[in-house]
């Protein structure tokens, strides 16, 4: 229901004042409230806009390179009054894109046939890839511009760039013995020409510092000598060139080892025992494989396994318990890729895979000082060891070394606070 009403505020403060205002009120209309007196509170809209969205293409990018782009905001009331709708505002415009570009190749033509003085000619030509369905489509210069400044009339531009050569072929071989490793810093080194005369016959060693294009021969026809490479790995090129300046260049890669593997020192875990770990330092730069031989038995691992390097290790872990007791010969052989091998000394060992037994162990405190008593079932025995956990950079330390007769090792040990 509806009714007119004349309604009176009252502001407390410094200021009175008494506003009149009609109203009207439809109980379905969140427009009012009735405090606890009665008295009908109108219901004032709080209108609120929202920030703008952040700017989306409605489409795709045109062939003009814009594409237009939306964001909208939108206004409401925030105490939900009803007498206000809400609305959305949107704004528009158009901004630059990409639609395409240009992909420009480079070509020579074939050569032309030989001409009367024995020449033939072939000239380089530009391509835009792109050309039908960027270029042809936009217009646009960014599109279709190339660095001088001149535009595509259509997919192919012609440069004045054309080269003449004689018409006589030009080839040559370079033959290395067929390996790819050799232990011989000695390479036999052989270059033979078709026909055609070298005005000059090159080398050049990438893998040199600050490498160069050294002269192997002037005014030849072939090259067949044995040249001298350092220990390492070689990438070469051999450049032959005719008077008129044509040269070619041939490439090859090869590595020359002729050092064999520096054995650094064969050990076991413990001097004069092994209880199946064999270990190995070695030093070699293009390691093939390791072998270990032992009890007329041998275990090889590859370079997969053992690596190349300088002071590298290499171990082997066997089971040995058909030689316990047993004093045990055994030596390794290191071989790289070049066929250079090495042997190790041969060494001995007692085989023992039985861990020590600790039959008792008591100690007791003193001040400082720990006195242990610690009694060990081992034939074999070469010490007893502790670490002091509360140390920085703990470490293990030797208690006994020996035991008496009846397996016993008695020692005091002083302990810091």
């Amino acid at each position: 229901m509806k009714k007119g009403l004349m309604v009176t505020l009252i502001l407390v403060g410094l200021l009175l004042v008494s506003v009149n205002f009609s109203l009207a009120v439809n109980n379905s209309t969140n427009t009012s409230n009735l405090n606890s007196s009665g008295i009908i509170i109108p219901c004032v809209p709080n209108i609120v806009n929202t920030s703008f969205s952040e700017w989306k293409n409605t489409g795709n990018c045109r062939n003009d390179d814009k594409v237009v782009q939306m964001r909208n905001a939108t206004q409401y009331d925030n105490n939900s009054c009803g007498s206000v709708s809400n609305q959305t505002f949107k704004e528009t415009r158009e901004t630059s894109c990409n639609y395409c570009n240009e992909s420009i190749s480079s070509y020579l033509t074939d050569w032309s046939l030989c001409s009367s003085n024995n020449t033939k000619q072939r000239t380089k030509y530009f391509v835009d890839e792109h050309y039908y369905f960027c270029c042809k489509v936009t217009g646009l210069s960014s599109d279709c511009n190339i660095k001088n400044g001149t535009y595509y009339a259509n997919s192919t531009l012609y440069s004045n760039v054309t080269e003449t050569v004689e018409c006589d072929p030009f080839n040559f071989t370079v033959e290395f013995p067929n390996n790819f490793i050799y232990n011989s810093m000695r390479v036999n080194l052989k270059i033979t020409s078709d026909k055609n005369l070298f005005s000059k016959l090159e080398i050049k060693d990438y893998s040199e510092k600050n490498s160069r294009w050294n002269l192997l021969c002037k005014n030849c026809l072939k090259y067949e000598k044995t040249k001298t490479f350092v220990d390492g790995f070689h990438n070469i090129s051999i450049r032959g060139s005719l008077i008129d300046g044509r040269s070619l260049s041939e490439g090859r890669s090869f590595i020359v080892d002729t050092k064999n593997p520096v054995i650094i020192a064969p050990r076991i875990r413990s001097k004069g025992y092994t209880n199946g770990l064999f270990l190995i330092n070695y030093t070699e730069d293009n390691l093939d494989k390791v072998t270990l031989f032992y009890g007329g038995k041998n275990l090889t691992k590859t370079s997969s396994e053992c690596f190349s390097g300088k002071n590298k290790q290499c171990s082997f872990q066997e089971d040995l318990i058909n030689y316990t007791g047993n004093r045990l010969e055994y030596y390794f052989v290191i071989k790289d890729i070049a066929g250079n091998a090495q042997k190790s000394k041969v060494e001995k060992a007692i085989v023992d895979q039985t861990a020590p037994q600790i039959l008792n162990l008591s100690y007791s405190v003193i001040f400082n000082d720990v006195y242990f008593k610690i009694y060990v079932n081992e034939s074999n025995f070469q010490d007893i060891s502790y670490i002091d956990n509360s140390e920085k950079n703990a470490k293990w330390k030797v208690l006994c070394s020996r035991l008496d007769k009846n397996g016993l090792c008695a020692k005091k040990q002083g302990f810091s606070k």
